[in-house]
Formats: C-alpha cells, structure tokens, sequence
C-alpha cells in the first residue's frame, strides 16, 4: 500500500508510537504528503515532549525556517539550554540577526535575560563583535546598556577586549555606558583594549573626554603599563600623546612602564618612553632591579643600547640580591649584553653578589665560553675569586666539565689549580663528577701536583 493511501488519521496514529523524531521526522520526508501533515506535528510534538528544543537548534545554527516553524506553533521562545541560555542568546552570540529578529518581533522574549554566568544577549553579541544584533538589541529599548556579568564584565567591556570598535561605538552613542566601569580584576574598558593593541577601541574610547587614563587594576597596572608591557606602540603613542598619563606609574610589583618593557624587550615603547624625558631611568621595581637590569637579564641588546644611550642609566646598579645588569648578563650567558656594559667604561667587571659570585663565576658555572672570553679580555677579573662557599670559576667549570671555560681559565696562566672548595681541588672534582677528560687536563698542568692550600 502507498504511503499516499494512508489516511491522514492512522499516519498520525503511527507517528505517536514513534520515540524518536528523527524517525518521525524521516517519515515526514517519505513525499509531499507525509510531509504536509507530520511536518507541523513534529514541532507540536518537540514542544510538548521536548522543551522546544528544536528552537533552541534553530537558533545556535541560524535556521530561520526552523525558528519560524517553532514560533509558529507557539514554541517557548524563553525556553533554556543546559547552561542557562534562551533561543535568544544562542543567536545572538552566533551573530544570526535574522533569528533574533524574528524572535524579538515575537514580542514575548526577555531580551535582558541572564544564562548561568549571568551574561545577556547584549553582552554575547558585544564580545563577538555582532554589530547587527547589537542594533536590534538597542533598538527594543528592553536592554540593559550597561549590565554586568558573573565577573563584573559590562558589554563595553567585551567589545573593547575583543577590539571591536563598530560595537563600541554603538554602546557609546547610547549614552548610557560607564566608561570606567571595572571588572573583577579591576580592568576598564580602556586597560582591556590597551592589553590587547586595540588601537582603534582605544581612539574611541579616548574621544569620549571621560575616560581615566591611569586607572589601575588590580594588579596596579594603568592602561599604558599594559600596553608597554605587550609592546602595543601605536596604543602607547595614543595614551602618551594625550599628556595626562603618569608614564612612571608604578604596578604592585614595583615596575614601572619602562620596566615592563625593558624586560620583555621592546625596542619602540622604550624609545616612545625615553623620548618623553619624563619617565625614571634608573626607577626600581620591588626587588630593587632597574631597567637595564631587567633588558640586561632578558637578552635584549637593542632595550640595554637605548638605555645606555641615554647617559644616565646606572651600569652597576644593585638589586635586594646584590646583582647587578653585568651579574645577570654574564648568568644566562648574554654576550651582546656583556659587550655593550664593558664598552661603557664604566662597569665593575669584578662585582659580587650577596653570595660574593663574580660574573666570571657565573659565566664559567654555566658554560658560557664567549661571556668567560670577554670578562677575561678585560684583565679586571679575579681569575681565583672564591665565592661564599669558596669556590673558583675553574672549580665550578671542572664541576660542570665545562672543559672550554677550563681551557679559557687555564690560558691566562694566572689559575691557581690547587685553590680548593670543600676541601678538594679541581681535579677530583671533576673526577668524582664523572668528567674524566677534564682530569686529565688539569693534572697534566704544570701547576698541578702541589699540596693543596685552602684559603
């Protein structure tokens, strides 16, 4: 018997002893027929068996058809998902403008409603950038402008962190948004988008004429600590330019934008900062480390050149740990650093940290041969300088089994190979570190064969 035969009554007969709507729905696709009468049962069927969920499908995935259909057969447009969210906000976060239209002509969503992170459908589209739905959202005059989320999160804010400046705009134009408004970690607007190198977020909210440029978070960082700090020139060109930043502000850690930059290496910020002739040079963060000592310790030639340019940097400038921009270079084996500090004339190639390491120790624990080769270059080290447990640069090379650092030491002909360390010399502590070829180097030395003589 054809399908087409099957009187409307026994179809919809069968229908309700199916448990699936797939399987419903597969029927329903058999011909014209089938589908005409199953068609509007099965969302009369998904609305009293299912929560409308099909409306909800219809709205994450866009389908205007679907959303119209569920509407029509008098769906819950405030139906929720597992996380909270209405039709609404599953298209409003997607960007689908015609399913929000659709379902805000129904004249009975909440527009403002929260999911369980109490975000609104404002907020979803701000953070995506979905200017359309922002529009229709404004435009029912239903909506909270201003509204915050589970961390405190306004849909300005969203929109700046993710530099969407149309969104922006809009919730600006409104009048009715707080452009100082703080989250959880203390972050405004301004900060989120100066973090991220929003420049064009950054202009917008700047234009407004209301926004505190040194606002602080929770971490004490203003808005241009956060752009140095990330490198975001053209955000920190903007903020300066104003005239009403403190370009020396400090963070909770005591740094400063200069130093945010000079350790994270960015050449432009530093030049943009130096150029001001307002910000500390030598400004010290709570562990008493300086710009210079943050680039010197990062590898960063091109920050430590601009600093030592300026004339006023401290070359020997001590941290809570008695290190100085030398003692960090010379510890992660930094050369191009080493060179420019030894160039100045001006740097103690011998100082001691509060261990009383030199930076040829350093460099010799570490194996840092070109370091050991320039330190040496300047016959201003102690080649046999103890530190507080009384142990040499070639002590600590032959425990390393650094045998060019050896090799370098040994050439200068100034190495005493007998000074101990915990009562041994450096041959058998090579030996007992398991660096026979460097034991071997060091007992063929002249010098080698004495009794040994602890200091």
């Amino acid at each position: 018997m054809s399908l087409l035969s099957v009187p409307s009554e026994l179809l919809l007969l069968i229908a309700d002893f199916l448990d699936a709507e797939k399987d419903i729905n597969s029927l329903a696709k058999a011909n014209y027929y089938t589908y005409s009468l199953l068609n509007p049962y099965l969302y009369r069927r998904n609305l009293l068996n299912s929560g409308s969920s099909a409306l909800l499908w219809a709205a994450l995935q866009g389908s205007e058809a679907t959303a119209q259909k569920c509407v029509s057969e008098r769906a819950d447009v405030n139906v929720i998902d597992s996380d909270g969210r209405t039709p609404l906000s599953c298209a409003a976060v997607n960007g689908h403008e015609g399913v929000v239209r659709l379902l805000l002509a129904t004249g009975r969503v909440d527009a403002d409603t929260k999911d369980d992170f109490n975000i609104t459908p404002l907020s979803r589209a701000a953070g995506n950038g979905h200017e359309g739905v922002v529009r229709l959202l404004l435009a029912t005059g239903r909506v909270d402008v201003d509204v915050k989320d589970g961390i405190n999160i306004t849909p300005l804010s969203e929109a700046a962190f993710g530099g969407h400046e149309g969104v922006v705009s809009l919730l600006i134009a409104t009048g009715r948004v707080d452009i100082d408004s703080k989250d959880s970690e203390g972050c405004s607007p301004l900060s989120r988008a100066a973090r991220n190198g929003h420049e064009g977020v950054v202009r917008l909210l700047l234009a407004t004429g209301r926004v505190d440029l040194d606002s602080k978070d929770s971490e004490g960082c203003s808005p241009l600590s956060r752009a140095a700090r990330n490198g975001h020139e053209g955000v920190v060109k903007l903020l300066l330019a104003t005239g009403r930043v403190d370009v020396d502000s400090k963070d909770l850690q005591g740094c400063s934008p200069l130093s945010r930059a000079a350790r994270n290496g960015h050449e432009g910020v530093v030049k943009l900062l130096l150029a001001t002739g307002r910000v500390g040079i030598d400004s010290r963060n709570s562990c008493g480390r300086t710009p210079l000592s943050e680039a010197a310790s990062g590898e960063h030639e091109g920050v430590v050149r601009l600093l030592l340019a300026t004339a006023k940097a401290d070359v020997n400038s001590r941290d809570s740990d008695d290190n100085t921009p030398l003692l960090w270079a010379a510890l992660y084996g930094n050369e191009g650093v080493v060179k420019l500090l030894l160039a100045t004339g001006r740097v103690d190639a011998d100082t001691k940290d509060d261990f009383n390491i030199t930076p040829l120790s350093r460099a010799a624990r570490n194996g840092h041969e070109g370091v050991v080769r320039l330190l040496l270059a300047t016959g201003k080290v102690d080649v046999d300088s103890r530190d507080s447990c009384g142990r040499t640069p070639l002590l600590w090379a032959a425990r390393k089994g650094h045998v060019g650092v050896v090799k370098l030491l040994l050439a200068t002909g100034r190495v005493d190979v007998n000074l101990t360390g915990s009562w041994l010399t450096p041959s058998p502590v090579a030996t007992l570190s398991g660096h026979e070829a460097l034991t071997k180097l060091l007992l063929a030395t002249k010098r080698e064969g004495g009794p040994a003589r602890q200091l």
